[in-house]
């Protein structure tokens, strides 16, 4: 079995040396784990008082290597918060035989599948990062992420799948949404449900730093939104985001698990809940009153009970390529706005995912 994991941010020496590795916490053998790696590793520790940059201490090296974290994503929006993370990252990661998707010094290497073994058989990796939440974009020439661009999504998708063949896995790990919304942008569901047709065989999800629903689509699994998984006590979130999943998933057979933990910030721990199949997961149902919907439904629906509502636009449809580019931009606005305001005390400084 598989384990993802969503986002992981440990700043402090101390803390990161005295995290609980999942091998120890986890009620079932698995073989290796795919995490959101939040942050490069190393950032300067002079700079780490700028409360909107992120950064993981490289002493959490250890506690990825003994949670057999195999495969990090760096497609986020903190990745590059002190430049582009390869030079020190990727060596350190190295060290202990982890790989990293989702993020390169141009667009091909960013998008370049990570192919891994498992003893079902190699499964392959691809990270995506969206524009519109800060996720620097990787282009011919220049460091980034691989964009969460549904055209380019699918020709990731479909290219990977013809490349590889059909008996290879393939899972996405998307960084998406707002920050604490609960349901999936309509056009983030509608692009993972044209991903599954496209050839992936699990989509996961993580940013919005709450659990985001489940959903089956031709038997295949969405994981809309893990939830966060170890995270800086500084870095403050609702009650509601102390929940997290750790989503298990055998390639071979196509089984899935749900393991629920509980969070505790001020002691930088995870606590283990219960585990349940999300077909009959109460959590799940919860999560997901949306499972089944169409997406002219669910478009409707998501306008009637999103969390995240001021001044932030609903992004509906994927062929809406004009209007979605505007949005994202004046998501970017509204992004830099607030980092004004912030950095003149107008608006909280604690640095958010």
């Amino acid at each position: 079995m598989i384990v993802f994991l969503g986002d992981i941010a440990v700043r402090d020496e101390q803390q990161a040396k005295a995290v609980t590795p999942l091998s120890v916490l986890h009620p079932v053998p698995f073989e290796f784990v795919v995490a959101n790696l939040e942050g490069g590793l190393g950032g300067a520790t002079d700079e780490a008082a700028s409360q909107s940059r992120l950064f993981n201490h490289p002493a959490i090296t250890e506690y990825l290597r003994q949670s057999r974290v195999r495969v990090v994503t760096l497609a986020n929006n903190h990745a590059f918060d002190f430049g582009a993370p390869f030079a020190r990252t990727l060596p350190l990661l190295d060290r202990i035989g982890t790989r990293a998707i989702g993020a390169g010094p141009n667009l091909a290497q960013a998008s370049e599948p990570v192919v891994v073994s498992h003893s079902t058989g190699p499964v392959a990796f691809l990270g995506f990062g969206w524009r519109a939440i800060g996720c620097p974009q990787a282009s011919a020439e220049a460091a980034g992420a691989n964009p969460l661009e549904p055209d380019w999504v699918l020709e990731c998708v479909r290219r990977t799948r013809r490349d590889l063949g059909p008996d290879v896995k393939l899972a996405l790990f998307c960084h998406w949404n707002y920050e604490l919304e609960v349901f999936p942008q309509p056009l983030h569901r509608e692009l993972a449900h044209a991903a599954v047709h496209a050839g992936a065989d699990l989509i996961v999800g993580c940013h919005s730093h709450c659990i985001s629903g489940v959903e089956q689509v031709n038997g295949r699994w969405i994981v809309y939104g893990l939830g966060n998984w170890l995270i800086s006590e500084d870095l403050r979130y609702p009650a509601r985001a102390d929940l997290e999943l750790a989503f298990g998933w055998d390639p071979g057979t196509g089984a899935v698990r749900c393991d629920w933990y509980r969070y505790e910030p001020r002691a930088l721990d995870v606590h283990w809940l219960g585990a349940s199949h999300p077909d009959s997961c109460h959590r799940v149902k919860a999560a997901t009153p949306f499972a089944g919907m169409s997406h002219a439904d669910y478009r409707v629906w998501f306008r009637k009970n999103r969390r995240k509502t001021r001044l932030l636009p609903v992004f509906a449809d994927i062929e809406a390529r004009r209007t979605n580019l505007l949005k994202q931009r004046w998501v970017e606005v509204r992004h830099g706005l607030i980092g004004v305001l912030r950095s003149v005390k107008l608006k909280g400084t604690e640095p958010r995912g």
